[in-house]
C-alpha cells in the first residue's frame, strides 16, 4: 500500500460522512414539509383559510373621541399605549373554529357585545417575568361571530421598543381556520427562510459532530471549526425562529419567542469567541476581557428578565451595545495584526468580518432608525460570513484529517522497517548458523552432511515466504521452522540433543522466526556446552488473558548477577523481545541458573495473538 492510501481512504470516508449528514438534512426537511403539506391538505383541493377584515372606530386611551379606522391608517403604538376599537367583522365565524392573530410583542382583548371572550399577549397570560408576547400566531376559539355582533379590540404596547406598526400586523393578519393550512398559505413568502436555517442547523450540527468525532480519534484539531459550528448553529436557530410561521408548527409562541431572544444574544458571544481563534497577545486578551463582560451582563439581564422589568426582545437590547462594540475591537485587532504580520494575513476573512460588522451595526440601529425593518440586511451579512467560513473550516478540517491520515501512516512504515531491519538480522544469523552445522558434518560425517544438505534445501524451499514475513504467523507454521532447525541440529549433536514438545494449547499467532532464535540459544549455549549433552523443552499453554509458549534446556545455564555490564543478550533475543512487542503486545522473560540451564517464557495477550 502506498503512503497516501490510507489517507485517501480516510478521506474518501469523511466525504461520504458530509454528504450523508447532507443527505439526511434534505430528507428530513422533505420529510417534514410533506407531511405538513399533506396534513394540511388533507383532502382539500383549496386552502380552507379565511381572511377576516375588521371594519369600525378606534380610540387611543384618554382621547377625546372616536374615528374611523381604515387598513390604510396606521396606529402608532410608541404613542399610543393603549387603542380600543369597536366595529364588526366582514365574516360570520362559526363556532368552534380557530381564530388566528399575528402579535408582535403587543397584548390584545376581544370582546362580543360587550362580553370578553379571550386574551392574548396581556399579563394575564403571560408566564413570570414576561412582559411580551413575543412574536407569532396565536389562536382563540370563536364562540360563534356574526357580522352584526359589536366586536371590540383593545390592544395594549407594554414593550420599551420604538418599532412600528405592531397594532397593525394584528389587524390586517386575522385569520380563521387550521394551522396547517395557514402555515401552508404563508409557506411561500416566509418558508424560505425556515428552510434556510434548518439546513444552516443540520450543517452546523454536522461540522460539530465530526469535529467530535475526530477530536476522539485524537486528530490534532483547531478549535475554531468547533467555534463556527457553535455560531453557525445559533444563526441557524435564529433564522428557523425570525418568522412568524414556526408557530404554526411548534403552538407555543411564548417559549419560541424566549428562545429566540436567547438565541439572538448568543450570536454575537460566540461570534465573538470564534474571532478571539485568530487572534494572540495582547489583542486576543483585550477582546476576551469584552467576553467576559459580555457574559457577566447575563446575570443583570436574566434578573431583569426575572422581575418582568425587561422581557427577551427588550434584554436583546441591553446586550446588543457592548457585543457590537467588542464586534468592532475584534476587526479593529485583526486589521492591526494582519498588518504587522503577527497572525496569517487573509484579507477576504478581514472583508467578510466587516461585511457582518456592517450588517450588525444596522441591525442595531433598527428599533431606532428602521433603515432595515425586516432585516434582509443583517441576514444578508451573516449568510455571506457563513458560507466563506464554513466552507474554510471544512477545508481546514479536511487538511488535519489527511495530516493525522498521513501521520499514522508514516508511523506505520517506520514501525515496519524497523520490524524489517530486526528480521534482516536474524535471518542471515540463522542460515550462517546452519551452513556452519553442515559444513561440520562434512568433516564429521560427509554422508550426514548429505542428508542435512536435502533438508536444508526442502527447509528453504518450504518456507521462504515465512522466512520473509513481516507479519505474525500461525504457532503450528512457526514450530515447523523449529522442527527443521532442530533436525539439522540432531543429525549433528546425535544423542546428545534431546528434544522434548509437551504442546497445550494452539490456534494462537506470533512474529515469524521469534521461536527458532530461543531454541538456536538453549542448543548452541546450553545443551553443546555441557558434557554428555541435554534436553530442550518447548513448552506451550493458554492462562485466561494470555497464550504462553516456553523454550527450556538443562545446560550450563548462567548467573544474571555475575554478568558484565557491558554484556547483553544475543542480538537475535533483544530482536525477538522488540518485534513481540511491536507486533503483539508480548513479552520475553529470560532466567538462567548455573548448573540447571536457562528458561525463556513468551507471554502474548489473546489480544493480540488471537487467530
Amino acid at each position: 500500500m502506498s503512503m497516501s492510501s490510507g489517507g485517501e481512504v480516510m478521506e474518501r470516508k469523511l466525504t461520504i460522512l458530509m454528504r450523508a449528514l447532507l443527505a439526511v438534512a434534505l430528507v428530513a426537511i422533505t420529510l417534514v414539509l410533506t407531511y405538513e403539506f399533506w396534513r394540511a391538505g388533507n383532502g382539500k383541493s383549496s386552502l380552507d383559510v379565511q381572511e377576516i377584515r375588521f371594519a369600525g372606530v378606534y380610540q387611543p386611551e384618554g382621547g377625546s373621541g372616536w374615528a374611523v379606522w381604515t387598513p390604510e391608517i396606521s396606529l402608532d403604538n410608541a404613542r399610543y399605549p393603549i387603542v380600543v376599537l369597536r366595529g364588526h367583522f366582514d365574516k360570520p365565524i362559526p363556532e368552534n373554529r380557530k381564530i388566528y392573530f399575528y402579535i408582535c410583542h403587543i397584548g390584545m382583548e376581544l370582546h362580543q357585545n360587550g362580553i370578553k371572550i379571550g386574551s392574548l399577549g396581556t399579563p394575564l397570560d403571560l408566564p413570570p417575568g414576561t412582559r411580551t408576547a413575543g412574536n407569532g400566531w396565536f389562536s382563540l376559539t370563536s364562540p360563534g361571530i356574526s357580522t352584526t355582533d359589536e366586536i371590540t379590540i383593545i390592544l395594549s404596547c407594554r414593550s420599551r421598543s420604538d418599532m412600528p406598526g405592531l397594532y397593525d400586523y394584528l389587524l390586517n393578519e386575522i385569520h380563521v381556520g387550521d394551522a396547517p393550512q395557514l402555515f401552508l398559505k404563508y409557506f411561500p413568502t416566509e418558508g424560505v427562510l425556515v428552510m434556510l436555517g434548518a439546513v444552516i442547523v443540520l450543517l452546523a450540527a454536522g461540522l460539530g459532530a465530526i469535529w467530535v468525532i475526530l477530536h476522539l480519534m485524537k486528530v490534532p484539531l483547531k478549535r475554531a471549526p468547533l467555534h463556527l459550528a457553535l455560531f453557525t448553529l445559533s444563526q441557524g436557530l435564529w433564522m428557523m425562529l425570525f418568522s412568524g410561521i414556526v408557530t404554526l408548527l411548534i403552538p407555543y409562541p411564548i417559549e419560541l419567542s424566549l428562545i429566540h431572544s436567547i438565541v439572538f444574544a448568543l450570536n454575537d458571544l460566540l461570534l465573538l469567541r470564534y474571532l478571539l481563534d485568530f487572534l494572540c497577545g495582547r489583542s486576543r486578551l483585550f477582546l476576551l476581557a469584552f467576553i467576559c463582560v459580555g457574559i457577566l451582563l447575563t446575570v443583570p439581564g436574566a434578573l431583569l428578565q426575572a422581575t418582568g422589568v425587561l422581557d427577551g426582545f427588550e434584554t436583546v437590547l441591553f446586550f446588543s451595545p457592548p457585543y457590537l462594540l467588542g464586534i468592532i475591537v475584534a476587526a479593529v485587532c485583526l486589521t492591526v495584526q494582519m498588518a504587522r504580520c503577527e497572525i496569517k494575513r487573509d484579507w477576504s476573512f478581514l472583508a467578510v468580518v466587516y461585511i457582518l460588522l456592517f450588517c450588525r451595526i444596522v441591525d442595531v440601529l433598527n428599533p431606532f432608525f428602521p433603515i432595515d425593518p425586516d432585516g434582509f440586511v443583517y441576514l444578508t451579512g451573516i449568510i455571506i460570513f457563513i458560507c466563506r467560513q464554513f466552507a474554510v473550516s471544512v477545508n481546514d478540517v479536511r487538511k488535519c484529517f489527511l495530516q493525522a491520515a498521513h501521520a499514522q501512516e508514516m508511523e506505520k512504515q517506520l514501525l515496519q522497517s524497523k520490524i524489517s531491519i530486526m528480521l534482516s538480522q536474524i535471518q542471515p544469523h540463522f542460515l550462517y548458523n546452519s551452513l556452519t552445522a553442515i559444513r561440520q558434518l562434512c568433516d564429521i560425517d560427509p554422508q550426514k552432511a548429505k542428508q542435512a544438505v536435502t533438508l536444508f534445501a526442502r527447509y528453504l524451499r518450504g518456507n521462504t515466504e515465512s522466512l520473509t514475513t513481516a507479519h505474525c504467523i500461525p504457532f503450528e507454521k512457526e514450530l515447523e521452522h523449529v522442527k527443521s532447525y532442530l533436525a539439522l541440529e540432531q543429525i549433528r549433536f546425535e544423542d546428545e540433543l534431546q528434544v522434548e514438545y509437551n504442546i497445550q494449547a494452539h490456534g494462537f499467532l506470533l512474529p515469524s522466526l521469534s521461536l527458532q532464535p530461543l531454541v538456536e540459544n538453549a542448543v548452541r549455549h546450553g545443551v553443546s556446552k555441557k558434557a554428555g549433552g541435554g534436553k530442550v523443552t518447548i513448552r506451550t499453554t493458554e492462562t485466561g488473558d494470555a497464550f504462553m509458549v516456553t523454550v527450556c534446556d538443562d545446560g550450563v545455564g548462567f548467573d544474571p548477577d555475575r554478568m558484565p555490564q557491558s554484556r547483553h543478550m544475543p542480538v537475535g533475543i533483544e530482536n525477538v523481545r522488540s518485534r513481540l512487542w511491536s507486533m503483539c503486545g508480548g513479552t520475553l522473560a529470560v532466567r538462567g541458573i548455573p548448573g540447571a540451564g536457562v528458561s525463556a517464557v513468551i507471554t502474548l495477550p489473546k489480544e493480540g495473538a488471537a487467530s
